[in-house]
């Protein structure tokens, strides 16, 4: 350094120091794209960017808050559209030196899935949708993103994009009204009976009674429960079975009654010993039935047992279990596309119950062919009957 700059410098340093008393020294200039924080010099930045040299406010970008909002999630029927609706919203923020700050909102886009169903519209705010043939608890979950709009006057560094935001809910998805879940497979049905009307219009000299299925003069009717759910299908049981029959307890050609247990029960000692009589063997042998000892509940009773026997338990009821067990292995779809399957009142189409009706047609006729009247049982039955007014008529007359 030359003596004339070190003389100047002593000067200066000289001329501040008295000068302070009274006026402050001026600021330093500060070098491009610095400027002066206080009295000090900082690189352009917080709101400021360098233009030409110079550090110009301007916008400082941020996300702000975040993604926010909710969804509403809608319960539903079996295979039921629904409409699930959002409200979200992304609101951003900038602030620049001087003029203040900002909260603009930005674009979003919506992602919909669903842990079950089909969705019908997905890329919306809202988001239609068809529940699934199922009863089930189906997750619901919106995506939401924003694209962040553009920025006017950013300074370096400045950003609205925000994270992605997922907003989840539940629908239950429920039977219909009136529909119900099944229990399990119930007991098949004991059939009820009627009788055809009139009776006792086959009859000939050599009958004392008779019982006959023949179809072309009974009828054979079942009806099926409301179908029931399980596993996604309805099941459509079994629920009553009815028979009718040609049965004939005593033809009119009988002769007339002498005396059942009910009379028996009125008789004195003398009229017991009396009847008594009239019965050559004990016990009773089928060859023993005469005028003479006629009682009509014992016919009545060798033809019921045609009828409750050898009918019902031993050719009808197995053919009933075998057709409850056909209607619980042939469920009904539930398919969302056919809007009969979707509800438990018309799931059963006249199309379906066709296969039923046929199935049980087919199960009557084995019944019917596997019929065998036993006449050694019914003999037996209405020996028996004998033999109880034989016993009773004993307790009086021993």
């Amino acid at each position: 350094m030359t003596k004339k700059c070190i003389i100047f410098l002593l000067n200066f340093s000289l001329l501040c120091r008295f000068t302070a008393v009274t006026t402050a020294c001026p600021p330093p200039e500060c070098p491009d794209c610095y400027y002066l924080a206080g009295s000090n010099c900082v690189p352009c930045g917080d709101c400021y960017k360098c233009v030409d040299g110079d550090c110009v406010a301007c916008k400082c970008w941020d996300t702000g808050t975040p993604i926010v909002g909710s969804i509403n999630v809608q319960n539903a029927k079996l295979c039921e559209e629904k409409t699930h609706t959002s409200s979200v919203s992304d609101t951003d923020h900038w602030f620049k030196p001087g003029v203040g700050e900002g909260h603009p909102g930005d674009s979003l886009t919506y992602s919909w899935t669903a842990s079950d169903g089909t969705p019908l519209s997905s890329n919306a705010a809202n988001f239609t949708w068809r529940a699934p043939p199922c009863v089930q608890v189906v997750t619901i979950t919106l995506r939401v993103d924003d694209v962040p709009n553009s920025m006017d006057d950013p300074c370096p560094g400045s950003s609205r994009d925000d994270d992605y935001a997922d907003f989840q809910g539940t629908s239950t998805v429920s039977l219909p009204d009136g529909c119900g879940f099944c229990t399990g497979p119930p007991t098949p049905p004991t059939p009820s009976i009627s009788e055809k009307d009139p009776p006792c219009t086959q009859c000939t000299p050599d009958w004392a009674g008779y019982f006959d299925i023949d179809n072309s003069i009974v009828d054979h009717t079942y009806t099926l429960k409301t179908p029931c759910y399980d596993n996604c299908k309805w099941y459509a049981y079994l629920d009553t079975v009815h028979t009718t029959v040609d049965i004939c307890r005593s033809c009119p050609a009988n002769p007339p009654t002498v005396a059942c247990l009910s009379e028996v029960a009125d008789m004195n000692e003398a009229e017991a010993c009396a009847h008594k009589k009239n019965f050559p063997h004990d016990p009773v042998q089928w060859g023993d039935r005469s005028t003479s000892n006629w009682c009509r509940d014992c016919v009545v009773v060798h033809e019921e047992t045609h009828m409750n026997k050898d009918w019902i338990q031993d050719s009808l009821q197995p053919e009933i279990d075998a057709f409850a067990d056909w209607c619980a292995n042939h469920p009904i779809d539930i398919d969302c596309s056919v809007s009969d399957s979707t509800n438990c009142a018309s799931a059963l189409t006249a199309a379906k119950k066709a296969a039923y009706d046929a199935q049980w047609a087919d199960r009557v006729s084995a019944a019917c062919a596997t019929y065998d009247a036993q006449e050694a049982d019914a003999q037996a039955a209405e020996l028996a009957c004998y033999q109880e007014i034989l016993n009773a008529l004993k307790a009086k007359c021993p």
